[in-house]
């Protein structure tokens, strides 16, 4: 809070994120930076964050085309169930951002709160099976409309994931495809989605549909000690 600012908060934080942190094996503390604020980027050095890469936000203009999805043969897509066995859909998700160039994971309940929003819709999630197999999960997307007062709506790509055995096979395209045309029948304009400048096969696939660059988030790095006394 602003009335509250200059007074060590900041700093004191840091250590118990460090320990959160190691808690859950990350090996570095991540911090959001924005290079135009110059107390941030100073406070980030005081404490011996460099930095680390960038996020970028990308978007599809509302009158760029991109084509419907056609699904590679031997697969069958489907609308996540709404009594889908939670579990199996976050090792799904964990498992295809494993290599992820920054550490992404959640949790049951995490998953959980969000389905359990009144925003949340099933049919903005598809899953991929090979077919057959309907309960072998090997890949999805979620998106997501946002609608804020006056403006227009505008659709959200959260994830597309991919298990490393299915991937090259034209999965997390289609799925793309198919996120912009779900987003824009239900009255999106333009769509946005988040990539890691680390990335290249994520930023080469955008790129090829039409997607472009407009804000960078970028991220500072801690290492994470081993002995806890050091946080």
């Amino acid at each position: 809070h602003p009335a509250h600012r200059r007074r060590g908060h900041g700093r004191a934080l840091v250590p118990a994120a460090l320990g959160i942190a190691r808690s859950l094996g990350h090996d570095t503390l991540l911090l959001q930076v924005p290079a135009h604020l110059e107390a941030s980027v100073s406070f980030a050095r005081a404490l011996g964050f460099r930095y680390h890469s960038s996020l970028w936000l990308f978007e599809l203009a509302s009158d760029v085309t991109v084509p419907g999805p056609t699904w590679p043969r031997g697969y069958a897509v489907r609308a996540l169930s709404r009594d889908e066995d939670l579990g199996r859909y976050v090792a799904l998700m964990n498992a295809t951002f494993a290599d992820h160039p920054t550490p992404v994971a959640w949790t049951e309940a995490v998953v959980a709160r969000v389905h359990g929003l009144a925003m949340f819709d099933p049919e903005d999630v598809r899953v991929v099976t090979p077919d057959g197999r309907p309960d072998d999960l090997v890949a999805f997307t979620r998106v997501e409309i946002w609608n804020e007062p006056g403006d227009e709506p505008t659709g959200w790509v959260n994830q597309i994931g991919v298990l490393p055995g299915h991937r090259g096979r034209g999965l997390g395209r289609e799925l793309l495809r198919w996120g912009v045309l779900h987003l824009r029948a239900r009255g999106a304009g333009p769509v946005q989605l988040a990539v890691e400048a680390l990335n290249d096969r994520a930023l080469d696939l955008y790129r090829r549909h039409g997607f472009r660059a407009s804000v960078e988030w970028p991220h500072w790095g801690l290492t994470v000690p081993d002995d806890p006394g050091i946080a």
